[in-house]
């Protein structure tokens, strides 16, 4: 027989929403979480260990009772089976996003009235979001990283549709001194911004993604997203305040690889920032004073060489730090973001200095003139 929700159809992503409420979230929990003045999420859910798993890993942004403030935006994560979401909607052609990776495409998507409809291909996970209604279905405890994910994108929707720059890096501050570390593929910016943290009492803006913007007053911003670095083996071995993730067996094999073992190891743990450096390091919006582009080689001579740069004559550096909103981003017009130019990134970073880490690889030189300039505002080229 088949489940009354596989027989569900809607005209609209708010129509789906509150069909799929109605048959699972009975009974149900929620959670509040603030990320800004002006940013707080609700998170529903009819899977009680889920919602107990998110409030311990958003630890710090967990916020008061609804009576003080309405969320801003509401998410419900329905543990079920996915439903067959291709077919409820007139059976309408999904686009399968484009890839060039050999495992295939990740994920399928359509645009329909109030929103966006995506099926991650690899896991089945459903996803329907739009303005208020946003709704995660499927194995949402096996899938948690996804969870996080979908919570999250619905902050850099809110920014986005701001006027934000997206940025593919990491940033740390210090009393009104913030530094955005990006790099290609594989650089270290996760390494680097934990090592700077080791080193210094200084607050976690973010992991993998950083907004950007001038304010009303002309000072150049970053916003956050509070989400924990995902660090691997290396990164671990080398950073104290990490230790905690490992085994005596895993430190025991890790430490008897070589680097550049290490450095191509596919395997990732997540470093809780307040596990790994104390309660309240979070700090999700900062002044943006400097901007770090890592080029620099593990095969080089010698150690880290940092130079000012202006980025509109590197523009060769630029994609270090251009990223794609991906597909969980919907324009204003609907159909797929594409990335910001390199001239729009240039003018979004305007305010900010801007430095290349080239040479070779040094993460304790380049923490140490990092943490000189968090700390003391000295020069990074110095």
């Amino acid at each position: 027989m088949r489940d009354p929700v596989d027989r569900l159809e809607a005209a609209s992503v708010g129509e789906m929403a509150r069909a799929l409420h109605e048959q699972l979230m009975r009974p149900g929990r929620a959670l509040r979480l603030r990320f800004a003045d002006d940013f707080i999420v609700s998170v529903e859910s009819n899977e009680p260990a889920l919602l107990e798993f998110l409030a311990r890993y958003y630890g710090e942004f967990r916020h008061a009772p609804a009576a003080v403030s309405p969320p801003t935006v509401r998410v419900v994560a329905l543990q079920s089976h996915t439903p067959p979401i291709e077919s409820m909607f007139f059976s309408t052609p999904f686009t399968v996003s484009p890839t060039t990776s050999p495992r295939g495409p990740k994920e399928s998507w359509l645009d329909v009235e109030g929103g966006r409809l995506v099926r991650k291909l690899r896991t089945g996970m459903v996803y329907l979001f739009g303005g208020a209604d946003n709704v995660v279905i499927g194995d949402c405890l096996k899938n948690d990283s996804q969870v996080i994910n979908f919570i999250n994108n619905r902050l850099i929707q809110a920014r986005l549709d701001q006027g934000d720059m997206l940025g593919h890096a990491a940033a740390v501050t210090h009393a009104g001194r913030t530094i955005m570390i990006a790099g290609f593929p594989g650089m270290g910016k996760s390494t680097l911004a934990l090592k700077i943290m080791a080193r210094a009492d200084v607050s976690f803006v973010s992991n993998d993604r950083v907004m950007f913007q001038h304010d009303a007053a002309g000072t150049l911003r970053a916003y956050g997203l509070p989400k924990h670095p995902r660090v691997n083996p290396g990164t671990i071995l080398h950073n104290e305040r990490l230790q905690w993730l490992f085994s005596d067996a895993d430190r025991a094999r890790f430490g008897a690889m070589d680097s550049g073992e290490l450095w191509d190891l596919e395997l990732k743990y997540d470093g809780m920032i307040d596990r790994s450096f104390g309660p309240r390091r979070f700090q999700l919006e900062a002044p943006l004073t400097a901007v770090v582009l890592l080029n620099w080689r593990r095969d080089a001579p010698g150690s880290v060489d940092i130079t000012e740069i202006d980025p509109a004559a590197r523009r060769e550096l630029l994609p270090a730090l251009m990223k794609s909103p991906g597909i969980f981003y919907q324009p204003p017009g609907g159909g797929r973001a594409t990335v910001a130019s390199e001239d729009e990134y240039i003018a979004g970073l305007a305010g900010a200095r801007v430095y290349e880490f080239a040479g070779a690889v040094d993460f304790d030189a380049a923490a140490e003139v990092c943490a000189g300039y968090l700390l003391e505002g000295a020069a990074l080229d110095g």
